[in-house]
């Protein structure tokens, strides 16, 4: 496997989780309320 595409996989791992935290502090949020 290169290294690039590593890096690449990585970022969007990095990506993906944000959006997920992102999305789960809205449900909190609306839950919340």
């Amino acid at each position: 496997v290169i290294n690039s595409e590593l890096n690449t996989y990585g970022i969007s791992n990095a990506n993906n989780l944000i959006i997920i935290e992102g999305a789960v502090s809205k449900i909190e949020s609306l839950l919340n309320n």
